[in-house]
C-alpha cells in the first residue's frame, strides 16, 4: 500500500526487540477517509526516536524519506525519527 504520510498523526510506536520490528501506529487519510495504518519496519538494527519539539508540539507526520535501507520521519515538531531496517510495509489496522 502506498501512501502519502503528510498530515498522518504519529499516534505510538512499538519496537519489539526479539523479532527486530519497530512498528509505528499512525492515522492518515487514505482513498478519501481517515484510517487507523501500522507502518512495519523489519529487521531493524538502528532507531532513533528523539522528542526535543525544536519547532513546537505537534504529533502531526511532515514527510517520510527513504534512502536505500535508511528512513527518516520528519515531524512538523521538527524532530527526525530514523530508522534503518531491510523492508518495511504499511498495512491497515
Amino acid at each position: 500500500m502506498e501512501i502519502d504520510l503528510h498530515d498522518a498523526t504519529l499516534e505510538r510506536i512499538e519496537v519489539l526487540w526479539q523479532a527486530k520490528v519497530c512498528q509505528c501506529f499512525v492515522r492518515a487519510w487514505h482513498d478519501g477517509a481517515s484510517r487507523a495504518l501500522r507502518i512495519e519496519f523489519r529487521e531493524i538494527t538502528d532507531v532513533s526516536i528523539p522528542h526535543a519539539e525544536p519547532w513546537g508540539r505537534s504529533n502531526s507526520i511532515l514527510e517520510h524519506v527513504q534512502d536505500a535501507d535508511t528512513h527518516a520521519i520528519t515531524m512538523q515538531s521538527g524532530d527526525v525519527i530514523r530508522l534503518r531496517a531491510k523492508s518495511w510495509s504499511v498495512v491497515g489496522d
